[in-house]
């Protein structure tokens, strides 16, 4: 192949064994040039070793150092890192691949296709099968930075949002998405645990101001390129970077976008970079879920807000991470509701349009129980955003504490029907199915999230209440310890779990130790706990009441969740279905609702 090509700034001559960029030429020895147009010819592809040294040196016989030597000039000549490589990347144990966009001068695009009379034979994009389905996987921290990691993650997630939006395009969800982030995947496996038909990938290089981003897009079944770019900018410009991939993507595919569409893929909620760059510090940590995680999520987001006050998409972060942080036990109650509700409403008032804004505004007024404000807000989230399974998630869960279990049920599966691999919904569905009392279900969502993650304690803490609620005590007692073990030490509604299973097995010194844990001498309600030992009536007394305070809010219904509980400071006991405040540590569901044993 004679034909003159460029590799995103450089202009490669191969009749002339030379490279030139911004009027700098370098020459290259001419079997590092062969090198160097066979890989053009399979830009995005790998090519083994033994491939390049049949076609570069098909009548010498060489050893692989000479194959080595080579890329290695090569990549002294593009100024390429081996280690955090954006030109060629050596994949282990099989070969090379050339990372670098190739266009040739007469205008045509290297894509993968076959060699003929040593010209390239491009493939026609009018023979690709129609794209329907992609997943967008977490594009690769390359700036040898671990604190960058949260810049390769936004990139992903704000690439995954933008082509979730593309009514003809089914896009596999976030948290399914990064279930792939350190989970091996070959095309076939990928085709067959998530039916997609393409995938976007990339790796991401920072190095003060300068950002560099290379992705691709790959169709599964031929594993041939569809589209490739190398993007170098400025950190100013992430913007445009995350836009334009959005777009070449969705023209790569040939997707006819709607006029309301294409306004989608280009809008931007701030022009304030480092309200965007502290957006995506937020997220970052608020994904992780742990507690000291939102400690650091919460601040970035607040000072997101003060870089632009005028930023949506800051607000809902805010709102959710004070939720999850009051979950933790890292805000009080009534601090944490107050500040999730006004940054929710404010996010909504900002952009009517935004739907995870009306999302965290259904589960924070759930957790308010305000009931009436929950279920308009999810309606009107599905509404925007129909493949948005937080919503559906959540709203499953906020129908579970209003008590209407069927709904929540269907709920939770449609948010599994989105996105299948998530931790998040598998703890969700557990939660729903156990408030039915539908104990069995419950325990296999528990252990599927549990061969994906040992160490997930939210499953562990709901297979700890499933097996409370069997009469399984010694098993339920196993699991709270590893629950607390596993990240949630100080969380009152698991110490109140932990209590309970020890009070319904017979363990009365546990108990009280927990109970003491949990008091809180200067709340301003008390809320009287009964702890009664059914096996030994005698060594317990015929009663013992202990006062826990209660600083929740009172007159707005039932409260049958962890949210409701970590309000007590103090309940020993569950009373999850009838939101029962006080009730007997005989039995988590009261006297006259005896749990189903048969489950």
């Amino acid at each position: 192949m004679d034909l003159d090509f460029r590799m995103g700034a450089w202009l490669v001559q191969p009749s002339l064994d030379a490279i030139t960029r911004d009027g700098a030429t370098v020459h290259l020895e001419p079997k590092v040039m062969e090198v160097l147009v066979c890989l053009a010819q399979h830009a995005g592809e790998p090519i083994p070793k033994e491939k390049l040294l049949q076609t570069v040196w098909a009548d010498t016989f060489v050893t692989d150092d000479v194959l080595t030597r080579s890329i290695s000039e090569l990549r002294r000549a593009f100024a390429d890192d081996a280690r955090e490589s954006t030109v060629i990347q050596t994949i282990p144990k099989r070969g090379y691949r050339l990372l670098a966009p190739v266009t040739f001068v007469n205008g045509n695009i290297a894509t993968p296709g076959v060699q003929e009379a040593g010209r390239l034979t491009v493939r026609s994009r009018r023979d690709a099968k129609t794209i329907n389905s992609l997943l967008v996987l977490p594009f690769t921290n390359a700036s040898g930075d671990p604190d960058a990691e949260y810049l390769s993650e936004g990139i992903t997630e704000a690439i995954i949002n933008h082509l979730s939006q593309l009514s003809k395009l089914r896009v596999v969800p976030r948290n399914t998405a990064f279930r792939y982030k350190t989970r091996e995947a070959d095309a076939a496996s990928l085709i067959r645990e998530l039916g997609v038909d393409a995938v976007v990938t990339g790796r991401v290089v920072q190095r003060g101001e300068s950002l560099v981003v290379c992705s691709e897009l790959v169709d599964l079944a031929s594993e041939a390129q569809l589209w490739g770019e190398r993007y170098n900018r400025q950190l100013s410009e992430i913007f445009s970077v995350q836009e334009e991939i959005a777009a070449q993507v969705s023209e790569a595919l040939r997707l006819q976008l709607t006029g309301e569409e294409k306004q989608r893929l280009s809008r931007q909620h701030t022009q304030s970079r480092e309200a965007y760059l502290l957006y995506l510090k937020g997220r970052y940590h608020c994904a992780r879920r742990t507690a000291e995680n939102l400690k650091r999520a919460v601040p970035c987001f607040q000072r997101a807000i003060q870089e632009d006050p005028g930023y949506a998409l800051a607000y809902a972060g805010l709102a959710e991470g004070s939720i999850l942080l009051t979950w933790a036990n890292g805000l009080s109650l009534i601090e944490g509701i107050e500040q999730a509700k006004r940054a929710a409403h404010k996010a909504v008032e900002i952009d009517p349009h935004l739907a995870g804004g009306y999302t965290v505004l259904g589960f924070v007024s759930a957790c308010d129980r305000d009931w009436e404000t929950s279920e308009l807000a999810f309606r009107h989230a599905i509404q925007l955003n129909p493949g948005d399974s937080l919503a559906h998630s959540w709203y499953a869960v906020s129908l579970t504490a209003m008590g209407r279990s069927d709904e929540a049920i269907a709920s939770i599966r449609k948010a599994q029907q989105i996105d299948p691999l998530s931790l998040v919904l598998l703890h969700h569905a557990a939660w729903v199915h156990l408030h039915a009392r539908r104990y069995d279900e419950a325990t296999v969502y528990c252990r599927e999230a549990l061969e994906m993650e040992p160490n997930y304690p939210l499953c562990t803490f709901w297979l700890g209440i499933a097996c409370t609620e069997k009469g399984m005590h010694e098993e339920a007692l196993t699991f709270f310890q590893k629950t607390r073990k596993d990240g949630l030490m100080d969380v009152p509604f698991v110490i109140g779990a932990q209590g309970h299973a020890f009070a319904r097995a017979g363990r009365r010194a546990e108990a009280e130790d927990l109970l003491r844990q949990l008091e809180n001498p200067g709340a301003s309600r008390s809320v009287t706990i009964h702890i009664r030992s059914r096996s030994s009536k005698s060594a317990w007394g015929s009663s013992s009441r202990r006062s826990i305070p209660w600083k929740g809010r009172t007159g707005k219904g039932p409260c049958p969740w962890p949210a409701g509980l970590s309000a007590t400071r103090g309940l020993i006991h569950f009373g999850f279905t009838r939101g029962l405040m006080i009730c007997s540590a005989g039995s988590a569901w009261g006297p006259s609702n005896p749990p189903r044993r048969d489950l």
